[in-house]
C-alpha cells in the first residue's frame, strides 16, 4: 500500500524521487512548496490524475455516490481541507 501511494504521489508531482550521492539510494522529498501541501491540494492532485467521467448508467446507487462525493467536497472546502499535512502528522 505504501509503495502504491508513494508511486501515485511521484506520478502526480506531490513527491519527487531523488538519488543520494553516497550510495544512489532513492529517497523522496515534497514536489511542491510547504505552503501548498494541504489535504485539499493532495486530494485534488490525485483526483485530477484519474479519469473524471465513466460511462455508467444512471442509478439510485450512482445518485447516492454523487451526493456523498459532493458532501466530501464541501467538507474539504472547509477548514479541514486547508490543514497543512505537517500539522496533522505532529
Amino acid at each position: 500500500l505504501t509503495k502504491n501511494m508513494t508511486n501515485e504521489f511521484v506520478e502526480t508531482g506531490v513527491f519527487v524521487e531523488v538519488k543520494t550521492l553516497v550510495d544512489d539510494e532513492i529517497v523522496y522529498q515534497p514536489g511542491v512548496t510547504e505552503s501548498k501541501f494541504t489535504v485539499q491540494f493532495i486530494i485534488d492532485t490525485i483526483e485530477k490524475r484519474g479519469v473524471n467521467t465513466l460511462p455508467i448508467n444512471e442509478s439510485v446507487e450512482l445518485a447516492q455516490i454523487n451526493k456523498l462525493m459532493q458532501e466530501m467536497d464541501k467538507i474539504l472546502d472547509s477548514q479541514l481541507g486547508s490543514l497543512h499535512v505537517k500539522d496533522i502528522v505532529k
